[in-house]
């Protein structure tokens, strides 16, 4: 980074940028779900759009698909449930009314 005085107000101008190229980035959110297996929960909330917090509060409220516990810390989904529930959402909240509850 490089501030210049030319005037009254100070400039910055930033550095090249040496991060990676952009299509050398890997991001959950371009990342395609599996076809079948489990997926956690951060490729969950890029692929579902949701924060990690507002999956949880559906999973409570029967909104969303409840997920498998392998620990006490780690959760996964299955990805045909993912599935299911984003071409449908509330056609899966009303399939899945009756087994919630």
């Amino acid at each position: 980074m490089q501030i210049t005085n030319s005037g009254a107000v100070p400039t910055i101008k930033n550095a090249p940028d040496q991060t990676q190229p952009q299509d050398q980035k890997k991001s959950f959110a371009t990342t395609a779900l599996p076809e079948c297996g489990m997926v956690r929960i951060p490729q969950v909330s890029a692929v579902c759009g949701l924060g990690r917090s507002t999956i949880w509060v559906w999973v409570k409220a029967g909104k969303f698909p409840k997920p498998l516990k392998l620990s006490t810390r780690t959760s996964v989904w299955p990805v045909e449930e993912i599935r299911a529930w984003l071409n449908d959402p509330l056609g899966w909240i009303e399939a899945n009314r009756d087994i919630r509850n």
